[in-house]
């Protein structure tokens, strides 16, 4: 097996500069009071992706929902998610299991997802920043 250096975000912080995901990130419903959220421009329109992070019973155990919305210029609109599945890590979170809306694991990820605090702007998921925004309407 060939292992390769991955690099999680070309920004780099200190220890102590370092926010942990086990102080407020998570929430403790499915329903968050906020997402962590990117807009990508496109040549005919606009993506924005959605990731909220909330905790059931389980200690240490964690769930996503990413929801990404495509909107284009002619006027349609499509919205698809994505559940995940994992673990609260203290500095940082790590998916590594797609679920479905009942929770059942579909599969593991090839790849996992790995999330970081940024402070109180937002987070880092696997390199690009999300910005913190209210899940409120």
């Amino acid at each position: 097996m060939i292992k390769k250096t991955e690099f999680v975000t070309n920004q780099i912080a200190t220890g102590n500069q370092i926010s942990r995901t086990d102080k407020g990130l998570v929430e403790k419903e499915e329903s968050t009071d906020f997402i962590y959220q990117k807009q990508k421009k496109m040549q005919n329109g606009e993506q924005t992706t959605s990731y909220a992070f909330y905790q059931k019973q389980e200690k240490n155990i964690i769930y996503a929902t990413v929801s990404q919305t495509t909107a284009s210029m002619t006027g349609s609109m499509f919205t698809q998610e994505v559940y995940y599945k994992g673990k609260q890590m203290g500095w940082y979170l790590l998916f590594n299991e797609t679920i479905d809306m009942d929770g059942a694991v579909q599969s593991q990820l090839e790849q996992p997802v790995i999330v970081f605090a940024n402070g109180s702007q937002g987070v880092i998921i696997n390199g690009e920043s999300y910005k913190k925004v209210s899940n409120s309407f």
